[in-house]
């Protein structure tokens, strides 16, 4: 369980990294002059989308979810044949994480990017 957790933790910093180098990558290369206000919203609007984009062709497709592991299962509360898309739900705790990977992506980014082009 934990090899599972920690691996979800390591797509997040990959993500938050990645698309933070990108973006400013992107703004200076073309010199957009865009707020960090505005910034961290279109981080933001980017990692809802990044995260949220399959949902459709989940719902579409029916897929189900069986895990052999029962430890797992139980913890996760998923029964067998479970459609998957009932593992997707929107909450507090998917904006609150899309707004810190949108915070983080901007410190990276200004950190890694701002500095090279000075």
């Amino acid at each position: 369980m934990i090899i599972f957790i920690l691996s979800l933790f390591f797509i997040l910093v990959v993500d938050t990294f990645l698309i933070g180098i990108a973006f400013y990558a992107l703004k200076d290369r073309y010199d957009w002059k865009i707020s960090p206000k505005l910034t961290l919203f279109i981080l933001f609007i980017i990692f809802a989308l990044f995260e949220n984009y399959a949902l459709p062709i989940i719902y579409i497709l029916d897929a189900t979810v069986t895990i052999g592991n029962q430890e797992i299962s139980s913890a996760l509360d998923i029964s067998p044949n479970m459609p998957l898309i009932e593992l997707f739900e929107l909450g507090f705790f998917e904006f609150s994480i899309w707004l810190i990977q949108a915070f983080f992506a901007v410190l990276i980014g200004e950190k890694l990017i701002k500095k090279k082009s000075k």
